[in-house]
């Protein structure tokens, strides 16, 4: 015998995502603080913007700009004048400030 071939189909349920229950008190993003880094935005001033990590926010958590927040396999760029709030699914949701 020179090759041998098994073929085999398993039944697997479908990926249903679940919202995450916020905390019962307010989300602080103090704890995933980094550090800070320089930005240039526009290419002229430099800006101080405060470094988080992606997995160390909570639920709820507000994020104001200029920020950057890093995980394994992007980064997230919050310019000033903006806001980032982790929603039940872990996305981070950028708007704004009016």
């Amino acid at each position: 015998m020179v090759s041998y071939r098994l073929r085999l189909r398993v039944g697997v349920p479908k990926y249903r995502p679940r919202e995450e229950v916020s905390p019962q008190g307010p989300a602080r993003p103090e704890p995933a603080i980094k550090g800070a880094r320089a930005v240039y935005f526009d290419g002229e001033d430099r800006t101080e913007a405060t470094l988080y990590e992606r997995d160390r926010l909570d639920i709820g958590a507000n994020i104001s700009g200029p920020a950057i927040v890093e995980q394994f396999d992007a980064t997230t760029v919050i310019p000033r004048g903006w806001t980032a709030k982790l929603d039940g699914w872990r996305n981070l949701v950028l708007q704004r400030e009016s």
